[in-house]
């Protein structure tokens, strides 16, 4: 107490325990998908902008009082730059919730990443991130999103597959660092992994397959694992397939799996979870972006 502010207002909570401001590395506040088929579509045609800010007010709002004082949201899904506004605004409290470091867009290869399956006679459809192809297209997408105020710049590195090219995402890192601002990708292949590695990207989010080569590569680049094993994220049947989003609920495994409910339920128990928005009721299948 010798180290109290002398105008300092002194709060007795007897027994109680006093938790720090909890961290989350890996959020999508924007993001909040109506129940039901074609829900990540639904989602892009039938909000505005302002409607999904609004959204991630009440996801900010439920995240602070879960004890996260400060979030890393590594791409809105979709909805451009709202969470650059509602970072604003919070900070300007006008809203509640915790301390945002925001991704804007994210960057991903063309035809791979959300929404899959849409005609291609719907050629202005909106996306899920920023689509992109050849070093100068990735180029000018960092400089677009840092100059609209992002904290930091998140790839896809690959999806089901290696997606964007090692010199892709070295020019990506290039104009992030170039401009003080770190770079992460989503990386769960271990080709993927290594791609960005070999890029120089600051972390790698998911990394659900990396191997030995991989994570002894991340170790001599001083990158970061930011593995985000919720219990649905650990999922998968007996062959190494994993489950696709409708399927984590329901326990039937993907196109190929042949694990039962039952096998998909004792991975669920055991599991170690991690709390925060990607792993609770707000945002039941956000673990793997």
């Amino acid at each position: 107490m010798k180290l109290t502010p002398r105008n300092a207002q002194v709060i007795d909570l007897g027994s109680a325990t006093v938790l720090p401001g909890l961290i989350d590395c890996h959020t999508h506040l924007m993001l909040r998908e109506p129940e039901g088929p074609n829900s990540y579509v639904l989602n892009l045609v039938t909000k505005s902008e302002a409607f999904r800010a609004l959204e991630g007010a009440a996801d900010a709002r439920v995240t602070l009082e879960a004890g996260f004082t400060t979030v890393r949201d590594v791409e809105n899904e979709g909805s451009w730059y709202a969470d650059v506004a509602l970072r604003d605004a919070i900070n300007q409290g006008l809203v509640e919730g915790p301390r945002m470091q925001v991704a804007t867009r994210g960057i991903a290869a063309v035809g791979q990443y959300n929404p899959f399956g849409v005609s291609p006679d719907l050629r202005a459809f909106p996306t899920g991130a920023q689509m992109v192809s050849g070093v100068e297209d990735v180029r000018r997408a960092v400089r677009e999103q840092i100059g609209y105020e992002a904290d930091l710049i998140k790839l896809y590195a690959d999806w089901r597959n290696p997606t964007l090219t090692v010199e892709e995402m070295r020019v990506a890192v290039e104009e992030a660092h170039k401009a003080g601002r770190k770079v992460a990708a989503h990386a769960t292949t271990p080709e993927g992994i290594r791609n960005a590695v070999t890029a120089g990207v600051d972390s790698i989010e998911h990394g659900h397959q990396a191997d030995r080569q991989g994570l002894e590569l991340m170790k001599a680049k001083g990158v970061y694992l930011l593995p985000t094993r919720g219990g649905r994220g650990v999922c998968q049947g007996p062959d190494g397939q994993g489950w696709s989003r409708g399927e984590e609920i329901s326990g039937r495994p993907a196109a190929g799996g042949t694990a039962s409910k039952g096998a998909w339920v004792e991975k669920l128990q055991t599991a170690p979870t991690r709390p925060g928005p990607n792993c609770m009721g707000e945002m039941p299948t956000n673990w793997w972006r």
